[in-house]
């Protein structure tokens, strides 16, 4: 498993609010882009957003990743600090009580 970890800061409260609900109502990733799950962490008081899409292959990070750097979304969430490419090594959940 592969994630992608995008960091946007200075967004604003309404467009973090619109662009989450954008992705909430969509189906699945934009067209063409290969994935299998999203988190998004947002901090509205500072305007920090912090996207992790999770890919099954190497390959279809690096596609997705070309493909998510081409798009704007409709309202900006703020200006990207940071991307990172990552192969996940430990996902664990805890026990049921």
């Amino acid at each position: 498993m592969y994630a992608r970890v995008a960091v946007f800061e200075g967004a604003s409260p309404e467009n973090i609010e619109h662009n989450i609900g954008v992705i909430r109502e969509a189906e699945g990733p934009p067209p063409g882009v290969p994935g299998s799950r999203i988190i998004a962490l947002g901090d509205k008081r500072n305007g920090t957003l912090i996207m992790i899409g999770f890919f099954d292959s190497e390959d279809d990070l690096r596609q997705a990743d070309a493909m998510l750097n081409d798009m704007a979304p409709e309202r900006p969430m703020g200006q990207r600090s940071a991307v990172h490419l990552c192969e996940v090594l430990l996902e664990r959940t805890a026990p049921s009580a």
